[in-house]
């Protein structure tokens, strides 16, 4: 069914198999190309504005598009949609909607996949690949200018984005299986507070690994990177001008990173096996790093948690050595402008540093075995 009204309406329509369907509805200054090659496919286009394009092919057997380029109240102007899907039971939504130029190309090959993509503002741009086989991808942007890349090669991956603000970037890749990935700036709050000026990257290769990252603010930037299988982090900025950068490798580590305030810089870099890192930072211009395993051996069960209150601080902890186990560093600063340094080498340490009010300083470092430091510090 194809149904063209005023100027300048092109729909160009190929099935080749059986039981096809395709609708398609295009009014005013509209260009719809559209392909199906195989069996009970279903296609459904709508395009209402003036200089909307829809470049749809699926191959194989039944897939299911729905592209919807206008809304009931508003000409949607210059929005452009290419999709591709080869394989079977792959379902794909793209909307764009109200004022104009938004863009989004989507890929998915193989079995099970399904794509939802919003775009509802000016100028948004969204790509997403999907390879393999029950992979995941749902997003949502609204305002102006966002850009948005997800790929995504393996079996049943998830990777979800939700903005509401101006100028973010976000980019995912997830090569392996059953990796997740969630970015949110304002999940599901469609009149909620924008953000503005964010960036997220996650990269994980490998099985099972876990991403969360929110961002409610200015300006803030986080990047991840997990290898193998079983990591998990999340962060959570709320404020402006943040930045926190994760590395995990091998598998079963846990990083946590909360920033409340601005300016803060958090650090987390990960080698081995049930590694824990957890940083909390309330006020601006925090700085926390933490490195466990820092060989080729990687670390085994160690432990690092940092909370910082107040402005300033700094917290650095390391754990290392050929065998680094079962190591743990505590450290919590409330005030400004306090500094803790530790460095443990070897297995079964403790360090636990406690420093309230202001110009606070330590630097602790233990090596060999089954070593304690207790610090506190007041003023």
């Amino acid at each position: 069914l194809v149904t063209q009204s005023e100027l300048s309406n092109l729909s160009e329509l190929s099935q080749d198999g059986a039981v096809n369907k395709a609708t398609i509805s295009q009014r005013g200054d509209n260009d719809s190309f559209m392909e199906q090659d195989g069996n009970n496919n279903t296609a459904t286009l709508t395009q209402w504005g003036t200089g909307n394009m829809s470049d749809l092919l699926q191959d194989g057997d039944r897939n299911t598009a729905t592209i919807t380029q206008s809304t009931t109240s508003r000409v949607s102007d210059n929005n452009t949609s290419n999709a591709e899907q080869i394989g079977d039971d792959n379902r794909l939504i793209v909307a764009q909607v109200n004022n104009g130029s938004n863009t989004s190309t989507s890929l998915q090959m193989g079995d099970d996949n399904y794509t939802k993509v919003t775009l509802n503002g000016v100028n948004n741009v969204t790509d997403v690949a999907q390879m393999g086989d029950g992979n995941f991808v749902d997003t949502f942007q609204n305002y102006r200018s966002n850009e948005l890349t997800i790929s995504q090669l393996g079996d049943d991956n998830t990777a979800t984005e939700y903005t509401i603000g101006n100028f973010n970037e976000s980019e995912v890749s997830q090569i392996g299986n059953g990796n997740t990935s969630s970015i949110d700036r304002h999940v599901g709050k469609v009149f909620a507070n924008p953000s503005h000026n964010n960036f997220a990257s996650v990269s994980q290769v490998g099985s099972d690994n876990n991403s969360g990252i929110v961002q409610f603010g200015d300006d803030n930037e986080a990047m991840v990177m997990q290898l193998g299988t079983d990591n998990e982090s999340l962060i959570a900025q709320m404020g402006d001008g943040n930045t926190a950068n994760v590395f995990q490798s091998i598998s079963g580590n846990t990083a946590d990173v909360l920033q409340n305030g601005d300016l803060n810089t958090a650090d987390v870099d990960q080698t081995g096996f049930s590694n824990m890192v957890d940083i909390d930072q309330v006020g601006d211009s925090n700085t926390a790093t933490a490195t466990q395993g820092f060989s080729l051996l990687g670390a085994l069960g160690n432990e690092i948690v940092i909370s910082q209150t107040g402005d300033g601080n700094t917290a650095t902890g390391l754990q290392n050595g050929l065998r680094a186990w079962d190591n743990s560093i505590s450290v919590m600063q409330d005030g400004d402008f306090n500094t803790a340094m530790n460095t443990q080498i070897g297995r079964d340490h403790t360090a636990t540093i406690m420093q309230t009010g202001n110009n606070h300083m330590h630097t602790g470092m233990q090596s060999g075995t089954n070593n304690s430091i207790t610090v506190t510090q007041s003023n």
